[in-house]
């Protein structure tokens, strides 16, 4: 099958590493001049599975709200539009027990399988990129702490392991924690990492190449509408003079995500169609993430 990828960043690479990997002609589409430029550039570099959950929880709204006007709040909100009033409005239904404990289960295994490949990716094809073991996640409130408690359930029926520990065990093992900041627990979660995410993005980038893997870098794809499905001339989708009418599949991963970065591998067998691009032949989404 011949796929074009869309997005040059670390979901773009390993989806098209793992395609041609089985035998699949791929080619990348990034409207950048080189890979992994930006959300895959500088995020945290968090590659922990056991610390993956949905950001829509049962009193994160309020959690959001009470920080949205500080200073050194981690979102703003500046001007939204009505689309994004519609997302928040849909963020806000989701925020609901039975919502969250779905797409956490989800979100946990998707987790849990993409740590393992890219253990295995680095191992097998030597992928040398800066990481450091053990990931440490701080509460500094009993309210942070109480809202943990129903993610520390589901890591311990999943079977990952961790260490709750108090505020002097937590500044043993980083003593760089100021004393003074309060600090109700901490979780450390020894068995993940923290890593260079551009650095793996890379390094695979030459593994895909090596396979046969071709990149098209400054070419921007124009957005196709999902409104209504209908025939769609796939060479006039790109503002660059790149035509793909050969394309028998499409996988478009090109989209803002986490600075969690193990939850932002998108795997072939992960792949389906949530809801189809509207091209007929010879578009066939296989994915869109």
């Amino acid at each position: 099958m011949k796929v074009a990828v869309i997005g040059a960043g670390v979901i773009g690479i390993t989806t098209a590493y793992e395609l041609a990997a089985l035998g699949h002609q791929v080619t990348v589409f990034e409207k950048r001049g080189a890979a992994a430029e930006e959300c895959s550039f500088a995020n945290a570099g968090v590659a922990s599975s056991g610390y993956a959950f949905p950001w829509a929880q049962p009193g994160m709204v309020k959690h959001v709200l009470a920080h949205l006007w500080k200073r050194d709040t981690p979102l703003r909100i500046a001007h939204p539009s009505l689309r994004e009033w519609r997302w928040l409005w849909q963020w806000r239904k989701a925020c609901d027990d039975k919502t969250f404990a779905l797409n956490r289960e989800r979100m946990l295994r998707l987790a849990m399988y993409s740590d393992q490949r890219r253990r295995t990716l680095s191992a097998n094809l030597g992928l040398e990129h800066e990481r450091q073991n053990g990931f440490m996640v701080l509460l500094r409130t009993e309210a942070e702490k109480k809202r943990m408690q129903t993610t520390l359930q589901a890591m311990r029926d999943a079977g990952l392991s961790y260490n709750p520990l108090n505020a002097e065990e937590a500044r043993n093992i980083e003593p760089a924690l100021k004393p003074d900041t309060p600090l109700a627990q901490a979780i450390y979660f020894p068995d993940d990492e923290v890593s260079n995410c551009r650095q793996f993005t890379l390094l695979l980038k030459n593994k895909a190449e090596a396979l046969g893997v071709q990149f098209h870098f400054n070419t921007a794809v124009e957005p196709l509408s999902r409104a209504t499905p209908k025939p769609c001339d796939a060479s006039t989708a790109m503002r660059a003079n790149v035509s793909m009418p050969w394309s028998s599949a499409l996988v478009w991963p090109a989209q803002p995500w986490s600075n969690h970065w193990d939850c932002a591998f998108l795997w072939p067998q992960f792949m389906a169609t949530p809801s189809a691009l509207p091209c007929e032949s010879p578009w066939t989404p296989l994915a869109v993430a």
